[in-house]
């Protein structure tokens, strides 16, 4: 429990030179991190669900590419979930860099945390053609997945997760 105790309170915020340093030197790292994705297109993607006042589950997306560009978009999805949601604006973005000639590297700013793994893995689903462990079942989302795997082939791409 001690030892436990001890990785706790090294996360508690301090004003020590130390602190400061590596706050200094992780900040210097990022900066340089974001110097080297600036020959990036970067996209923002989002999605959600709710159910409506008739216990629906409705789903919607969000694409930003930037300030007044006509791709920017909003879409729905009925009976999706907000993953499937998320996951299809990823979609909608590479295909939709896909359609320029030569099509840009890309950086997909997404902010569903549990779509990291997925796409992290989604070569190793693939190999199993997007069944579960026990290949009883498909894994929620399978179609989705596999567009996904076959549209990002040969494409330049980097997905955050904020």
């Amino acid at each position: 429990m001690m030892w436990f105790r001890r990785i706790l309170l090294r996360q508690v915020p301090s004003t020590s030179m130390d602190l400061r340093h590596e706050i200094r030197w992780f900040a210097t790292a990022v900066g340089h991190v974001e110097q080297n994705l600036d020959h990036f297109t970067k996209v923002y993607t989002t999605g959600y669900s709710f159910f409506d006042q008739n216990g629906n589950r409705i789903a919607k997306y969000g694409v930003f590419w930037g300030p007044n560009d006509p791709r920017n978009a909003i879409r729905t999805l009925p009976g999706s979930t907000n993953v499937a949601a998320t996951l299809t604006a990823i979609l909608e973005v590479i295909h939709m860099a896909r359609e320029e000639e030569p099509p840009p590297s890309l950086l997909i700013y997404s902010d569903l945390q549990s779509t990291e793994d997925l796409l992290k893995n989604l070569r190793d689903y693939a190999k199993r053609d997007f069944y579960l462990r026990r290949r009883d079942e498909k894994m929620k989302n399978a179609e989705i997945l596999q567009d996904l795997f076959s549209a990002v082939q040969g494409l330049h791409l980097k997905v955050i997760f904020y």
